[in-house]
C-alpha cells in the first residue's frame, strides 16, 4: 500500500503562526492593561477615565489600534471631572391648616314677662302708742294728742291724721292709716299735735324718716316695731309700717 504525503505550503504555516503569535501577544497586552487599571484605581482612587487609552500604549502592535479604538467608549475620551459632594440640604415642610368658623344660628323667642320689681303699692302705717313729756305753761298739762302721717314726695305731699286722745301724755291708738299710690323712693314723716276745740292745735313735736321706703325695705324694717325718740320733747312714738306693690 502506498504512503501518502500532506505537503503543506511554508507561507500558510507562517501566515497561521503569524496569527497566532499576534492574538497571544493581544490577549496578554489587554490583561496587562487590565491589570494596570486595577492597580492604578487601588491606589490613587481616581476613575479610570484618568488613564490613558490602551491604544496609546508603546509596543502595541499596529493591527490593534484600530480596534481598541473603536471599543474605546466615547466617554473615556473625555477628561473626566473632580467629583463634587452636594451639601445636605434640610427640607422642612410647614402645613398650616385652616379651620372656618362655624355659624350656628339660634333662634331667640321673646315672651313679655312682668317686671317683678314694682315701685307704686299701698302703704299702711300702725300707729301703736307715745309718751309725750309736755311741759306746763308751754302746753296744756292735760293734752289731747293725735298724730298726723305725712307721706312726703317729690311730687306731691299728704297727710292723714288719727283720732284725738283726751288729757293724756302716754295716748294708745293702734290705728291703721293707708295710703295708696305710693313710690318706693317716698319718706314718711309723724307730726304730734296738741287738739284744742276753741282755738288752733298746736304742734307739740314732729319726727321725719331718714331712709326712704325703699330703704326700708331693703333693709327688712317693714312690718317690724320701730321705736322713735322725738327731738324736741325726747318723747317716744311706736308705730309699724308696711308697703305692698299693687297688683
Amino acid at each position: 500500500m502506498a504512503e501518502m504525503t500532506l505537503i503543506i505550503p511554508q507561507d500558510a504555516v507562517r501566515s497561521r503562526l503569524r496569527w497566532i503569535l499576534i492574538g497571544a501577544l493581544t490577549l496578554v497586552t489587554l490583561c496587562l492593561v487590565v491589570i494596570v487599571i486595577v492597580s492604578v484605581s487601588g491606589s490613587n482612587n481616581e476613575p479610570p477615565g484618568d488613564i490613558d487609552p490602551p491604544a496609546n500604549i508603546p509596543g502595541l502592535p499596529l493591527q490593534m489600534k484600530p480596534w481598541l479604538n473603536a471599543t474605546q467608549s466615547p466617554a473615556s475620551k473625555e477628561p473626566s471631572s473632580p467629583v463634587t459632594y452636594a451639601p445636605r440640604t434640610t427640607t422642612t415642610t410647614t402645613t398650616t391648616t385652616t379651620q372656618r368658623p362655624t355659624t350656628t344660628t339660634q333662634r331667640t323667642t321673646t315672651r313679655s314677662v312682668p317686671s317683678q320689681m314694682t315701685t307704686v303699692g299701698e302703704l299702711s302705717v300702725l300707729v301703736r302708742n307715745a309718751n309725750i313729756d309736755v311741759a306746763d305753761g308751754i302746753f296744756d298739762p292735760h293734752p289731747d294728742l293725735m298724730v298726723t302721717v305725712v307721706v312726703d314726695g317729690k311730687e306731691r305731699h299728704r297727710r292723714r291724721s288719727t283720732s284725738v286722745k283726751d288729757n293724756t301724755k302716754t295716748p294708745v291708738w293702734d290705728e291703721n292709716i293707708t295710703f295708696d299710690k305710693v313710690n318706693l323712693d317716698e319718706k314718711i314723716c309723724f307730726e304730734v299735735w296738741d287738739s284744742d276745740g276753741t282755738s288752733a292745735d298746736d304742734r307739740v313735736d314732729d319726727y321725719c324718716m331718714e331712709q326712704t321706703i325703699g330703704d326700708l325695705r331693703s333693709q327688712n324694717r317693714l312690718g317690724n316695731i320701730m321705736d322713735v325718740v322725738l327731738p324736741k320733747t325726747l318723747g317716744h312714738l311706736s308705730f309699724i309700717i308696711n308697703w305692698q306693690p299693687t297688683p
